[in-house]
């Protein structure tokens, strides 16, 4: 559990670091009408209205630690007054701020544990010390996905989302605890102890 809240606080302060990202570059709104030869006003604004919520597993509840950021489509101007968020500029925005959230969370991991890492391919990176198997044996919402690519056909992103959703479980709201004793047996069952993983990453 100790070793949890420090990973915990780092995810906390990587996404910090992205919504702040956001703030700085796509935060802003627009006044009055845009289009043809007409170009809205741009506003600054007080900050994001937004809620987070954290969870810490997957749908299958494997170990996975996200964030959803809900951004409320209203922004208080330093004008004084209330308009829409500038939708555009967050989805230009929006994968460069995931990819800040990555090297964020690999430079605190990093500073915080010793965490060693490996090469960073489109803005993520694998932590060293984890076999491949045993990322397989901890991806079961993965799995479930491409098997129904497979059974379907289907490739490509929008087939995947389709796909995601096909094989979307409800979720188990299982408590921590028992969660950590079953990821135990199931590293254990792939010929991994979970004390000697803990120390090779």
């Amino acid at each position: 559990p100790a070793l949890a809240a420090k990973i915990v606080a780092s995810h906390e302060r990587a996404v910090a670091e992205a919504l702040g990202y956001l703030e700085r570059l796509a935060g802003h709104g627009l006044r009055g009408h845009q289009g043809g030869s007409q170009r809205a006003t741009r506003i600054d604004i007080d900050g994001l209205v937004a809620a987070a919520f954290t969870h810490h597993t997957s749908r299958s509840d494997d170990p996975q630690l996200h964030t959803h950021l809900v951004i409320a489509n209203l922004l208080h101007g330093r004008d004084g007054t209330w308009s829409a968020l500038d939708s555009r500029a967050f989805y230009y925005q929006a994968r460069t701020a995931g990819c800040i959230y990555q090297a964020a969370l690999r430079g605190e991991l990093t500073r915080t544990l010793g965490v060693g890492w490996g090469p960073v391919r489109r803005g993520v990176a694998e932590v060293t010390g984890i076999s491949t198997a045993l990322r397989k044996a901890f991806s079961s919402r993965r799995e479930a996905i491409e098997k129904e690519l497979d059974r379907t056909g289907g490739s490509g992103r929008r087939a995947a989302q389709r796909a995601a959703y096909v094989t979307r479980p409800a979720k188990s709201h299982a408590p921590q605890q028992s969660l950590r004793e079953a990821w135990s047996t199931r590293a254990e069952a792939q010929g991994c102890d979970s004390a000697a993983v803990v120390s090779n990453v």
